[in-house]
């Protein structure tokens, strides 16, 4: 499997920490160094940031490499913090997520669940209608093509970010993406690069979304280690 962790040449501590906190139990991971935004041009009608145009760009780079050598891709932003029982839980994840996946998205921001909320399909897996987030993905050669012509597209509201544009083939129901119901993957406490601001630690565990009875529900909230059984 390929197996890549997204990062600047500069963010040298976000590299150690990624390294530090990396959990054993995962394949060993390379560094796909990341173009910064001086050394990718926009288009003209791009009116975002430069920092949200590197983004797209870095991402499509990996996606049409995984699509190239047709292999899955487990692939991290160099922000990700791992939940303590994260072994237990991505098991039990992999263990229930459908056969014909193509992308699953294991630090999915569900922002938008009011207006589309997302489908829980077994105790664990749930199906976004809006997936935001790229920061830890697992990616099959199918999904990888699919994202990437996505973001190939020119109709792109301005200054929408890579993610939000992939956000909506959730809601195509010929791609096939999942996600944690209770992500185990969260954002570190530190400087956003894209943003170019501090972001606090985020786990996206709060959201609206329907459950195997089709009802309406909230979910549990931020992320919490089961306890022990005395």
């Amino acid at each position: 499997m390929l197996t890549y962790v997204l990062n600047l040449k500069t963010s040298v501590k976000r590299l150690a920490d990624f390294t530090a906190a990396y959990p054993e139990t995962l394949p060993a991971f390379k560094v796909w160094e990341a173009r910064p935004p001086e050394k990718c041009s926009p288009p003209a009608w791009w009116r975002g940031s430069g920092p949200f145009w590197s983004h797209t760009e870095n991402f499509k780079e990996v996606l049409r490499f995984c699509q190239q050598r047709n292999e899955t891709m487990l692939f991290f932003e160099d922000d990700c913090v791992f939940a303590p029982d994260f072994k237990e839980r991505y098991e039990e994840f992999l263990a229930e997520v459908p056969d014909d996946w193509e992308v699953l998205n294991l630090c999915v921001n569900n922002t938008a669940s009011i207006l589309r909320p997302p489908k829980r399909i077994s105790e664990n897996v749930i199906k976004p209608a809006l997936g935001f987030n790229t920061n830890a993905m697992l990616i099959r050669p199918e999904g990888a093509r699919k994202m990437r012509l996505q973001l190939e597209k020119e109709s792109w509201p301005c200054k929408h970010i890579a993610e939000q544009i992939l956000g909506y083939l959730y809601s195509d129901e010929t791609f096939k993406g999942y996600a944690p119901f209770q992500n185990f993957i969260g954002q570190a406490d530190c400087w956003s690069e894209l943003c170019q601001k501090m972001r606090g630690e985020r786990w996206y565990n709060t959201f609206t979304f329907r459950d195997l009875d089709g009802k309406l529900k909230l979910a549990p909230g931020r992320y919490e280690q089961r306890k022990e059984t005395p």
